[in-house]
């Protein structure tokens, strides 16, 4: 039982970047978003038996993951989600912390990388759950088409579908910081 704790925790300690961001894209709230990756992970242990095939480990942990969120927005009364993705909660840049990227932005590069992200954040919010679901997986935790698929119950048609639907809807509402 030990061991098994243990092998556990080192899944816990290799994918919960990866699941707390998925989910703190989907939900919009870093509080909420810690709340359903802990709830993905307690209820991903308790359900390790049902685990078929070992490699299906991430797929099957972000199908837990995306059922918890839908949950989550469920529970919310399909209120819209907001995307939180400031630099002093999130403390990110392209999924890796940002102190560990090496060179140190001037004010004015972080400050345009800030509006940058917060213009992203809200065009990311805007989309409807189906592409916001898709969107993130894919562009924030940069997982294949194919996993995607598998965590959503989707084909991969589907789900090439709406990545195409979301970045058309992602121009549309990046369209003003184009042209500024």
């Amino acid at each position: 039982m030990a061991g098994s704790v243990d092998a556990f925790g080192k899944l816990v300690i290799l994918y919960q970047h990866n699941i707390y961001g998925y989910v703190l894209g989907v939900v919009g709230n870093a509080a909420d978003a810690r709340d359903v990756a802990q709830e993905t992970f307690l209820l991903a242990y308790r359900s390790l038996g049902q685990l078929r095939s070992p490699e299906t480990f991430r797929s099957w942990l972000y199908t837990i993951a995306v059922n918890q969120c839908r949950n989550l927005l469920k529970r919310r009364g399909r209120e819209r989600a907001r995307f939180v993705a400031s630099s002093a909660e999130a403390g990110e840049v392209g999924g890796r912390r940002s102190a560990d990227i090496g060179s140190v932005p001037s004010p004015r590069d972080a400050a345009e990388a800030s509006e940058t992200g917060a213009a992203v954040a809200a065009a990311i919010a805007a989309l409807p759950d189906t592409y916001r679901e898709v969107a993130v997986m894919r562009f924030r935790n940069g997982l294949k088409v194919s996993r995607i698929a598998a965590a959503l119950g989707l084909t991969v048609a589907a789900v090439e579908s709406r990545l195409r639907r979301a970045r058309s809807e992602l121009c549309k509402g990046l369209a003003a910081l184009r042209r500024e």
